[in-house]
């Protein structure tokens, strides 16, 4: 698959990812909510979001690894890295 193609299809899962992040954000109960480290706060929309956007983009270029915020998907070495904070700003 070629480079725009998979970007182009990137695009798309983050934006039905974010649609999915709208459609949860009345839903968060503050006992959804923990206390990651540092005063900083992580929902399960936050996990979430990051394990379907992780799993979209090892579909659309299988192999590649991943360094997210939450927490680390895939390190193993690989020729290309995703890098992944899916939903800034929770605190």
């Amino acid at each position: 698959m070629q480079l725009d193609v998979i970007c182009r299809k990137a695009a798309d899962g983050i934006r039905a990812i974010g649609q999915w992040q709208l459609a949860e954000q009345h839903k968060v109960r503050a006992t959804d909510v923990e206390l990651k480290d540092h005063n900083s706060l992580v929902s399960y929309v936050d996990r979430e979001s990051e394990r379907r956007l992780a799993e979209h983009l090892q579909r659309l270029w299988p192999g590649c690894g991943f360094l997210t915020e939450e927490e680390t998907v895939d390190q193993r070495a690989c020729d290309v890295r995703w890098i992944i904070d899916p939903l800034d700003g929770t605190t």
